[in-house]
């Protein structure tokens, strides 16, 4: 008899509470990601401490105090509860955690071309080591698009997927590695600036991932909080589609930067542009 009971449907009121905290976060991501980009480059630290250690160090202390209390129940609250006074109680905890979350990475990514920077001051060698660089991205891209055909020749896959995971975790580790040393190189000496591209960069991440899930979530073909039938084919060609696409536009950003390569030119200060 238990069987042939239709599965809970999800409540609109419980989605739109969900819809709004993942909203909420991702915004609250968005907005301090660049900001503290910006600030941690323009403060001076505290104390013989660094700026950059400094801002990782309030961003550690934010997110232990706050993550206790996104993981677990309101203090207090019941079944009688109102949505409402719950959506409340989570929000500063969110803000808080997004906030420290933000100027940890920030913070700690800004610190890797400053770790280098003396690595970094001959240009014959950033030049010479970069096609190495890009070379080893396009492998990473050709690891994500096997896993992508594997996935969409192979409908039956049982315990071959931990053969196409590994594809997939070593592309995606090679790729993420690359980015952010081909983002050192990028910033070469110019750390003043380093938090705010890293920031930017970790903004648009964001972003396309919101955007992604907002999308996946919309085009869900189940209602109900166990996964139907259609669910099953439905992320099996999700990994599909998103894997290989985004590794075919990765692939051709590659090759414009092949074809154009990104260049920084040093600011001028404003007694140069004076006197020129």
């Amino acid at each position: 008899m238990l069987s042939n009971l239709e599965p809970p449907v999800l409540g609109d009121s419980q989605l739109a509470l969900a819809g709004v905290l993942l909203l909420l976060s991702q915004i609250a991501d968005g907005i301090c990601t660049p900001l503290i980009g910006y600030k941690s480059d323009r403060t001076p630290g505290c104390g013989n401490y660094g700026k950059r250690k400094t801002w990782h160090l309030v961003g550690t202390l934010s997110v232990v105090l706050s993550f206790a209390f996104i993981f677990n129940q309101c203090l207090g609250c019941g079944p009688l509860t109102p949505q409402w006074a719950s959506l409340t109680y989570f929000i500063p905890f969110i803000i808080v955690f997004q906030f420290g979350w933000a100027a940890t990475q920030i913070s700690h990514l800004s610190l890797i071309p400053e770790l280098v920077k003396v690595l970094l001051d001959s240009t014959t060698d950033c030049v010479s080591l970069f096609p190495l660089v890009q070379l080893t991205y396009f492998v990473g891209l050709l690891l994500i698009m096997a896993f992508s055909y594997w996935v969409l020749l192979d409908g039956q896959m049982g315990q071959r997927v931990y053969g196409a995971a590994l594809l997939l975790g070593a592309g995606s580790a090679t790729i993420l590695v690359i980015s952010l040393s081909m983002t050192a190189e990028l910033i070469a000496g110019q750390t003043q600036s380093g938090a705010f591209v890293y920031g930017a960069m970790s903004f648009t991440d964001k972003v396309a991932n919101g955007l992604a899930v907002m999308v996946i979530q919309a085009l869900h073909p189940c209602r109900t909080v166990v996964c139907c039938p259609a669910c099953v084919w439905f992320y099996h060609y999700i990994m599909v589609i998103v894997t290989g696409g985004v590794t075919v536009l990765a692939a051709l950003a590659l090759c414009s930067i092949l074809i154009w390569p990104i260049k920084i030119r040093p600011l001028i200060s404003m007694d140069t542009a004076r006197v020129n």
